[in-house]
């Protein structure tokens, strides 16, 4: 619908959930691609960050129309073997990578914690992170997107009402693991922490 704005809201945080500098989002699904390619080429927003559609990398003259924006990525048609031969290269070692979704089985074996709305890559040199650094840049994340999407006043598209999900899934799984490791104080401190980010369930 015309007045739905939720996914264009969604590729703008998106696209600001990772700090500044260049960082690389892998993802899938065209109500992703297209509102993403429109609020960076049209909107002119958050030129550092590279998104990957999954589903098109395996196509030649997609990878082309990648390393027109970033020269230096490498000739690499699946996605999961991409983010290897990034992190064999010294020169990406600090580069953020994350996933919108979880697109493959090969992708559901990577390591990843809660990011915002996406979920961040932990690179083979960082993956003794405490769960409280995993929980302060999840806020951080959140906090960058201002105040949550407000609900529809009407039924929301189906891509919106998909994409609105993933503003509360890192955290909802976060909650979980929290608890099941026993962590009572953490996950009470989180709920706190996350004011008007709190989901709807909780």
């Amino acid at each position: 619908p015309s007045g739905d704005d939720g996914v264009e809201r969604y590729a703008h945080d998106l696209l600001h959930t990772p700090p500044p500098g260049r960082a690389l989002v892998i993802g899938t699904d065209d109500h992703r691609v297209f509102p993403i390619l429109f609020v960076q080429q049209v909107r002119g927003q958050a030129p550092d960050v590279l998104y990957v559609d999954a589903s098109l990398l395996s196509q030649p003259w997609y990878r082309e129309h990648l390393r027109a924006r970033w020269p230096e990525l490498p000739e690499i048609d699946k996605p999961v073997a991409l983010i290897g031969a990034l992190w064999s290269d010294p020169a990406w070692a600090d580069t953020p990578i994350l996933l919108a979704n979880v697109f493959s089985r090969p992708a559901s074996q990577l390591p990843v914690v809660p990011y915002g709305l996406l979920w961040r890559v932990l690179p083979p040199h960082d993956r003794q992170v405490t769960p409280q650094r995993v929980i302060d840049d999840h806020l951080a994340a959140l906090a960058r997107y201002g105040t949550p999407p407000a609900p529809a006043s009407a039924p929301a598209h189906p891509w919106t009402a998909d994409l609105h999900a993933a503003y509360h899934e890192g955290t909802e799984r976060l909650l979980a693991a929290l608890r099941a490791e026993g962590r009572d104080a953490e996950r009470r401190a989180l709920l706190d922490a996350l004011g008007p980010w709190r989901p709807p369930s909780r």
